[in-house]
């Protein structure tokens, strides 16, 4: 039996504490994966067995009826334009990742692996095809990159643009949306820190959709922005004046709203780049990229099946005896801009980029 002092020192109070785990998860941070939905993309789908890519074909510009020449009745050279056809050529990527899990882990960690993996997992895989349709409008494709054992990126990801790829012996090129920066400037060199996107850039940009033709969502053209970018444009007075005529609320709140001829989103994992590094995802970032996109502008094509954007995780036995299984899938998935004239991108500087130092 201890006595009084022995309790009371150091060693002996540590053999009386007893740990309890609390097996209760703690709140995450969570994203919104706007750019990973299909309600502001066409939906397109390979059939299983019927190739590797899909062509979308698109109509050319129709031509204005004239009067045929009396001359030359076979000929209409007042218009000289023909009925065309432009194509696009989508090719089906994998994402896939295995990890190998003991079965005695499986048995005796306090993680539920198979759980982990059917919720944890498809919130990743969202992040991703976010990111991914960014990279589809701002350079094209980046080629992929693969993670190395330690966790770390082997081949760096999204840093090294591929415009042109060749898969299946087929030579494939990725459109991009059409570029704009804060200030009026017309490059990524041009802008300097104190360049500041206002109302007026998104007012240009959707009028530029409009004389190109582009379709409009629901009435109005799409605009995912930072919180950042939300941060300079109510620095803008007819901005703010759309703040009052909201009664407070819309982008002020963090929600969606509609003002100026587009439905205004939150994008709380902004396309952001550092100084001298265009065209390349940084962490935080100084400069930060919103998108804007009008209908039949985005793609993503499938490989038949069910239509899901949240992926199915194939978890098996991969022994005869049991000792060993494996946590992994593979999902055909690509995201391509299909008409270059009816999105956009407009780069600007932010005043706050770093949450440790703004």
């Amino acid at each position: 039996m201890n006595d009084l002092n022995t309790i009371l020192d150091q060693d002996g109070a540590r053999a009386e504490v007893q740990k309890w785990l609390v097996d209760t998860w703690l709140a995450r941070q969570e994203y919104d994966h706007g750019l990973a939905s299909i309600q502001y993309a066409d939906e397109l789908q390979l059939p299983n067995g019927k190739g590797q890519y899909l062509e979308v074909s698109r109509k050319g510009q129709p031509r204005r009826p004239q009067n045929l020449s009396l001359s030359s009745p076979q000929s209409d050279p007042a218009s000289g334009m023909t009925l065309s056809e432009v194509k696009v050529k989508l090719p089906i990527e994998f994402i896939q990742e295995y990890t190998g899990v003991g079965l005695v882990a499986g048995l005796t960690s306090r993680h539920d692996l198979e759980q982990w993996a059917k919720d944890d997992l498809p919130e990743a895989m969202m992040k991703r095809f976010h990111e991914l349709t960014q990279n589809a409008m701002k350079v094209g494709r980046f080629r992929p990159g693969v993670w190395a054992a330690d966790g770390t990126a082997s081949t760096a990801f999204d840093a090294t643009a591929e415009a042109t790829v060749t898969m299946y012996g087929v030579s494939f090129v990725f459109g991009q949306a059409h570029h704009s920066f804060a200030g009026g400037k017309t490059a990524f060199a041009q802008m300097n820190p104190g360049d500041r996107v206002c109302m007026g850039d998104f007012e240009r940009e959707g009028i530029r959709l409009s004389l190109k033709g582009a379709p409009k969502i629901n009435g109005k053209y799409v605009a995912y922005i930072s919180d950042s970018t939300k941060q300079e444009l109510m620095k803008d007075e007819r901005f703010f004046k759309a703040v009052l005529a909201w009664n407070g609320k819309g982008l002020a709140d963090n929600q969606i709203a509609d003002y100026a001829g587009f439905h205004w989103m939150r994008d709380d994992m902004p396309f952001t780049e550092a100084w001298g590094a265009a065209n390349v995802r940084a962490t935080n970032g100084p400069v930060h990229t919103s998108f804007v996109l009008g209908a039949h502008a985005l793609a993503y094509l499938r490989l038949g099946g069910k239509s899901s954007m949240r992926p199915t995780f194939k978890i098996q036995d991969t022994t005869i005896t049991g000792v060993y299984k494996t946590i992994g899938y593979t999902i055909p998935f690509q995201a391509g801009v299909i008409n270059s004239d009816w999105c956009g991108t407009i780069a600007a500087p932010v005043s706050f980029y770093n949450a440790d130092n703004m």
